[in-house]
């Protein structure tokens, strides 16, 4: 394998390896903030303009959470 090739790939793997590491940091707190913001959600007391707000709190949670599975799907296809 040629020097190029070597240094390309040890540069995949250290940007893979980050792109981890932000994931794990990430999706505790994501966990956390969909779980609250769900149970926020069904408290009877909400008036509609926050009811919607929790809503997309909730809608925003999920796709970031989706998004964080597809970068981990695609580091564990270049793995």
């Amino acid at each position: 394998m040629s020097e190029n090739k070597l240094s390309e790939t040890s540069r995949v793997m250290e940007l893979s390896n980050a792109v981890g590491r932000v994931q794990h940091e990430m999706n505790n707190p994501l966990a956390a903030l969909l779980a609250e913001s769900q149970l926020l959600e069904l408290d009877p007391t909400l008036n509609d303009e926050q009811r919607d707000s929790v809503r997309r709190i909730v809608d925003l949670a999920r796709r970031v959470i989706a998004s964080s599975r597809k970068l981990d799907a695609l580091r564990e296809k270049e793995e």
